[in-house]
């Protein structure tokens, strides 16, 4: 029974640790995913206020991961992973049953789990979690009771220094369907998913199955429609699709990221809040790649075209200046999603060539801008 106690706290730990890990590297995308949740099971939106419960979300399966793992505070921790694995449980059997929340995003997007799979690991995890708590008083731990405040302090620290790194410089692991080395060209055609649809009918208690072409007469009754996956994958179809829009809305990737070899910067702004400085120091990037004619630059907006002109009126006398350069610039349009999945930062620059994203830069270190 030892061993099993021991076995199961080292699970339970690791598991915490990793889910957490997995989160703390993008805490955008959770926020996302936050956001997700709320809307689904409340109708909830609270707007820049889900990025900090979702940063709460990675301190608290962090420390708890750590501290049942190295046995600090084993008493309140088991309970608060107990209790945190109860209430996903039940998010996640509903969501699975009622298709609410397909991706949990339980491990960011770094390992991508079905509904029902998510439940049953959770089914799983949460046996676990009850043996770590209900065996809590026979864990033996090596530290005092002062060492075990400075460790879940330590612990609460590096979750967040952690989270706080990767908002301020993008997330240190991309696993976005926009990370470096995506054609975003190929991405801009959408999924080649195609489906095979058969439906089944019943007469006389025998059950066939008939294609779309070739259905049965009034005497069979319908039971139910099967439709399979025989090109793509349902991941593949699930991926976020790249397109950019110009002002008369029409489609407009290919024509900006076809250009062979030419390198290609994309701002991408999909919020009006701007960091401090950052036109300024956006004006004096544009001006010097343009006067190069080292790169072809464009803003990549989600908001109105409206809205757009407001926030860029710091640098909107400029703009025709810049088109009537040999270098190409211009202000184009995508959605949140796109634009959100392909900079984590609002403001952020992805630098493109032969429509394949090189790299990344955050908003907060444009002053680095450099082709």
């Amino acid at each position: 029974m030892k061993v099993l106690r021991v076995i199961c706290r080292y699970i339970v730990g690791l598991v915490f640790i990793l889910s957490s890990l997995t989160k703390a590297i993008d805490p955008v995308g959770v926020s996302l995913k936050v956001k997700e949740y709320l809307m689904a099971y409340g109708g909830l939106d609270l707007g820049d206020f889900t990025l900090y419960l979702a940063v709460a979300l990675c301190v608290i399966e962090f420390v708890s991961g750590a501290a049942i793992l190295t046995c600090v505070k084993i008493r309140l921790f088991s309970l608060v992973a107990l209790l945190l694995t109860a209430v996903f449980t039940v998010l996640t059997f509903c969501s699975a049953q009622f298709n609410l929340v397909p991706d949990c995003g339980c491990f960011g997007d770094v390992v991508k789990l079905s509904a029902w799979g998510t439940f049953y690991k959770n089914i799983i995890l949460i046996i676990l979690c009850a043996i770590v708590y209900f065996s809590r008083k026979k864990y033996i731990s090596f530290w005092g009771n002062p060492l075990q405040l400075i460790l879940t302090l330590i612990y609460v620290g590096v979750a967040v220094a952690l989270c706080a790194y990767s908002y301020r410089n993008l997330p240190p692991l991309d696993y976005t369907d926009f990370k470096p080395g995506t054609d975003l060209v190929e991405a801009s055609q959408g999924s080649s998913i195609k489906y095979k649809t058969e439906c089944i009918y019943e007469k006389n208690g025998v059950r066939e199955v008939f294609e779309l072409e070739n259905l049965p007469d009034s005497t069979w009754s319908f039971v139910e429609t099967i439709s399979t996956v025989i090109t793509g994958s349902e991941k593949e179809a699930a991926k976020t699709k790249f397109i950019l829009r110009n002002t008369d809305n029409n489609p407009v990737t290919e024509d900006v990221l076809g250009n062979d070899n030419r390198p290609v910067a994309l701002f991408s702004i999909y919020a009006p809040k701007i960091k401090k400085g950052y036109l300024d120091e956006l004006k004096k990037i544009v001006a010097e790649e343009l006067a190069n004619n080292s790169a072809d630059i464009y803003i990549v907006s989600a908001l109105t075209p409206e809205r757009t002109s407001e926030l860029l009126s710091a640098i909107s006398s400029s703009i025709e200046e810049w088109k009537n350069g040999t270098a190409k610039f211009d202000i184009l349009y995508s959605d949140y999603k796109t634009l959100i999945t392909l900079n984590r930062s609002n403001g952020g620059a992805t630098f493109v060539q032969n429509g394949k994203v090189l790299s990344k830069l955050s908003a907060s270190r444009i002053k680095e801008f450099k082709i």
